[in-house]
This record gives C-alpha cells, structure tokens and sequence, in this order.
C-alpha cells in the first residue's frame, strides 16, 4: 500500500459540517447582539423626547396663572392661563386658554398666538412618539393665607408606545392658584 497524505472525503464533511453549527450559533449572537442595540438605542432616544416634553410641561404649568381644567385624576386634558412678558413693552400679556391634551395619540399644546386672538396649531410635544395614556391630576388644598382651596401640585403622567415605563413629573406652580 501506498502512503497516502491528505484527507478523505468524510473528514471533509465532517469538518465542514462543525464549521456550519459554528457559523450558526455565531450568527445567532450577532444578530441578538444588534437587536438588543437597536432596541436600547430607540428607547433611549424616546426617554430622551418624553424627558424634554415633560421639562416643557413642568415649564408651562410652573408659570402658569390661572388654571381652568376640571380638579381630580385621570384627566386627559389641562386647560390654563400662562403670562408672558412682552420684550418690546416690558408689559405682562396674559395668554389664555392654553391647552395640553393628548390628540390622536400625540402630545400636543394648543392656544392663541401671543398679543393676538390667532389661535395657534397645536404643537406636538414628543417628535414622532405615539403616547398610549396621558393623565393630569390636580391636587388641591387650603395651602395659601386666602380662603378656600389652591393648587397644591399637578401631577403629570404618560406612557408612550414600546416601552413599559410610566413617565411621571409632579408641578408646584410658583404662584398660588384658585382651584377651579
């Protein structure tokens, strides 16, 4: 017999076989590891949108002067009255009826354009975030030196597709406001 160098074919297999099941269980992990990227990146981008639309809301109803939403819980909807100051007069300019709601799924403001009676189109909140649920709760009590009942705080929250978190913020308006 002669000496023979090399590999048979069934080695071949065999060794091209392994390298398949190694390829697959590779590939496996590459793609887990991309979705899990994937999915970290666009909610951290959402948590991102929601946090800068409730940094506005708690701006908005932090100044706000007067507010006119029914009080209790599980509202989907705030009505209010904000004071702006006119940079070219220094006078104060009361804008009314501003409103925060949750339209088709999209956090919005709506009200009239300051110094006018134009009222504006509504201003989405959450740049291409759909929110599933959108709360306001107005707590009052006898807080201030006058009789009867004021705003004690406004509790904000939402939800927002894809992602189980419920996002909250509590607002203490910096003047005393009448409960409605």
């Amino acid at each position: 017999m002669r000496n023979v160098r090399g590999f048979s074919l069934i080695e071949m297999i065999v060794v091209l076989l392994l390298m398949g099941i190694l390829a697959i269980g590779a590939g496996f992990f590459l793609v887990n590891g991309v979705q899990s990227y994937m999915l970290s990146s666009k909610n951290s981008s959402t948590t991102l949108k929601v946090q800068n639309a409730l940094d506005r809301l708690t701006l908005e109803l932090r100044n706000a002067s007067g507010i006119s939403a029914p009080i209790g819980s599980g509202l989907a909807t705030i009505t209010y009255d904000i004071v702006d100051l006119n940079e070219a007069t220094g006078a104060s300019v009361i804008q009314r009826d501003k409103t925060i709601t949750a339209v088709a799924g999209f956090l919005t403001i709506t009200g009239y354009r300051p110094y006018t009676t134009t009222k504006i189109d509504p201003l989405p909140l959450i740049d291409g975030v759909q929110t599933q649920n959108f709360t306001v709760s107005v707590v009052c009590s006898d807080i201030g030196p006058s009789p009867g009942n004021e705003v004690q705080y406004i509790d904000l929250s939402l939800t927002v597709d894809d992602i189980p978190n419920v996002f909250t913020t509590k607002v203490y308006p910096r003047g005393l406001l009448t409960c409605p």
